[in-house]
């Protein structure tokens, strides 16, 4: 039996706890993701005033498509989106042929990848055939989708993608874990000079070259 002096007492156990309020933290009640989340909420909530979830600005998320590879070709007119590099453009090795039989993303999608290298996002300029590793958010334009593109690349919106993350071996996130993720609201002046940026950027340029042009925004909001 263990000594009585060594057991804790329940006022003990009250001032070495956490309290987490899980009401605002969705599908999970493992406390180390609850307390992530609610990081990374806290400090999206410390630089901006006014947040909302990004599913709010789009009006369509699903998955990419797994195209036949009889269909996988090098002669047509459709790129086929493949599994994107952290910091590069991702892989166009093939388009697809009979590309009426698959979905299509266009200019005024996001697209974001969900698997192993979670997070990195690609505007298309044209209709291009995504596959099963990205989520496609569709926005009403393309301005849009490229600002919040701008913002999933800072360390602000990596923070919160991170937090969502799942998976050990191979990490992943979901299409509704993607539409739930906490974002700013920004003005319509702000969402075009965070699109013009996004356009003259590279995937490369690092996180914080995102922030600095988020706390501007941030001033002039």
């Amino acid at each position: 039996l263990k000594d009585e002096t060594s057991i804790p007492t329940p006022q003990e156990v009250n001032e070495n706890t956490t309290a987490v309020d899980v009401t605002s933290v969705r599908d999970t009640l493992v406390p180390d993701s609850v307390l992530k989340q609610l990081s990374a909420q806290d400090s999206l909530l410390n630089t901006f005033q006014n947040i909302t979830e990004l599913g709010e600005f789009v009006s369509n998320i699903r998955s990419g498509v797994n195209v036949d590879r009889a269909d996988l070709v090098q002669e047509n007119d459709l790129d086929y989106i493949q599994f994107p590099r952290k910091g590069s453009e991702p892989n166009i090795d093939y388009q697809v042929a009979n590309a009426e039989n698959y979905f299509t993303a266009q200019p005024g999608d996001l697209l974001v990848s969900m698997k192993g290298t979670v997070g990195e996002v690609y505007v298309p300029d044209r209709k291009v055939i995504p596959d099963s590793n990205w989520a496609v958010l569709r926005f009403d334009n393309e301005q849009t989708a490229k600002a919040y593109a701008a913002f999933l690349r800072s360390s602000y919106g990596r923070e919160q993608v991170n937090s969502l993350t799942r998976g050990t071996r191979i990490p992943y996130i979901t299409v509704n874990d993607l539409s739930s993720i906490p974002v700013p609201v920004f003005s319509d002046e702000n969402i075009n000079k965070l699109a013009s940026q996004f356009e003259q950027a590279s995937p490369s340029d690092p996180a914080d070259q995102w922030d600095d042009l988020l706390q501007e925004v941030v001033h002039n909001e």
